[in-house]
């Protein structure tokens, strides 16, 4: 009897577990980062004029949402954003051979430079179109994929920073 409940009781935290893994939820907290953060456009090479606000605001929202940190115009530490020229290819046609449906895809490079040190890598995200009415929401969707891949490097990141010593 002793063995099956125990055995129960494995197999209820692997499954917690294994939730807790497959969601956004996290053991231990988002790294701190101890400063203000501003979040800045240093290149912007993108023909879609809505490219560049969308990233900043989805950059400022997964930095405060996701991982806690304060944004601020006047932060001391910077994360530095180069957007590239994005890239629009046909993903669809219409019965004419027509291009019907397009993917958006934004990307560049990520500096953050922090008191406690630095960060450069890699970002982009893709949204998806169908005409100019819907281009905004494509433009929003791969501004949020793309923020949503430099929180998530970023988490990982900071950790590695080698914290002073009083």
């Amino acid at each position: 009897m002793k063995s099956s409940a125990a055995a129960l009781l494995v197999a209820a935290a692997l499954l917690l577990a294994a939730a807790l893994a497959g969601c956004g939820y996290r053991l231990a907290g988002a790294p701190a980062l101890g400063e203000p953060i501003r979040v800045v456009v240093v290149t912007n090479d993108a023909r879609l004029v809505r490219a560049q606000a969308a990233l900043q605001r989805a950059v400022a929202e997964a930095l405060q949402s996701r991982l806690g940190w304060q944004v601020s115009p006047t932060g001391s530490a910077k994360l530095e954003l180069t957007i590239a020229q994005e890239k629009i290819d046909s993903t669809g046609t219409d019965r004419r051979d027509v291009p019907a449906r397009w993917s958006i895809r934004l990307q560049g490079k990520v500096l953050v430079a922090a008191r406690d040190g630095t960060a450069y890598g890699d970002y982009h995200g893709t949204g998806y179109s169908s005409g100019l009415g819907d281009e905004p929401e494509a433009i929003n969707n791969a501004a949020d994929e793309a923020a949503a891949l430099i929180s998530a490097w970023l988490e990982h990141e900071v950790p590695k920073w080698k914290k002073p010593t009083p």
